[in-house]
């Protein structure tokens, strides 16, 4: 039975910090979702706005990381929390861990893209879909199916030894692609295999790509796909030990100082990659 609780948000000067109801449980990676749901009130022709946060609990007794909470606002201050609206089931992909959820909304769906972990440890990325995110009558279509692996990519490391044989494969940033109508770019990261062949650690970042009209398939993302590039590789951010959970903003407005390859690191070790018309950025672990 999913645990319901009131919360709120704590801050301090200039910011403020969502907390998961339960005190030993902690927020780890999140996607932050807004849109329109049928009002539940009196008159049910009208529509109310909706914000949403779904993230990865963790720690205490959510140690295992085997499920998300899914947390809803009107005014992003006062937020009620399912805390277990989305878990593990039996399908082997995502049967021991779910993590890092992305939500995006496709040609009338919403799409929730994550991290899953087999029995093995071995990781991967599928997605589960809705017709309406809302609140705790949120209903996620039974499948959840496995779109992007190791396997699919030409540089990430299956099953590589310096991490024990578990495939590391992981953190997926969905956003429609804004070159082309009715596609989605996937962001992620994995085990690099040029890392590997040098007997290093560390992780780096790729893009795939999907064909027009294919995400809703019987295969998804698998049908056809296109691997656009990868970069991040430690010979390019030699001060940077792993690259993990990136996130991509629109920067059409940075588009006359756009570069595909060139990365501006800082002292904080928060890396930006610029194209034409997104900003990428992604957090060194080290």
């Amino acid at each position: 039975m999913a645990a319901r609780a009131d919360v709120g948000v704590f801050g301090g000067s200039g910011f403020y910090e969502f907390l998961d109801p339960d005190p030993y449980v902690l927020t780890k990676e999140f996607a932050f979702f807004s849109n329109t749901v049928p009002d539940t009130g009196v008159d049910r022709r009208l529509r109310r706005d909706l914000f949403h946060l779904v993230y990865q609990r963790t720690a205490g007794p959510q140690a295992a990381e085997t499920m998300f909470g899914h947390a809803w606002s009107r005014d992003l201050f006062h937020w009620v929390v399912d805390t277990a609206a989305f878990v593990v089931d039996t399908t082997r992909w995502n049967s021991a861990h779910v993590w890092a959820p992305s939500l995006v909304d496709y040609q009338g769906k919403v799409y929730m893209f994550y991290a899953g972990v087999d029995p093995t440890g071995d990781q991967s990325i599928g997605y589960a879909s809705t017709s309406l995110l809302d609140t705790t009558d949120t209903v996620w279509d039974p499948a959840r199916v496995q779109v992007w692996t190791a396997r699919d990519t030409r540089w990430a490391v299956v099953d590589p030894p310096l991490y024990g044989s578990q495939t590391q494969f992981r953190d997926p940033f969905v956003i429609p692609d804004p070159d082309s109508t009715g596609r989605l770019l996937m962001f992620y990261v994995a085990h690099d295999s040029v890392d590997a062949l040098l007997g290093r650690g560390g992780l780096s970042v790729g893009v795939a790509r999907s064909e027009p009209g294919t995400v809703g398939s019987d295969h998804g993302l698998a049908h056809v796909r296109q691997e656009l590039f990868q970069f991040g590789r430690a010979e390019m951010l030699h001060r940077l030990r792993a690259l993990e959970k990136p996130g991509v903003t629109h920067a059409e407005d940075l588009a006359d100082h756009a570069c595909a390859t060139t990365w501006s690191i800082n002292t904080l070790t928060l890396s930006i990659a610029f194209s034409r018309t997104t900003a990428i950025l992604s957090m060194d672990t080290a």
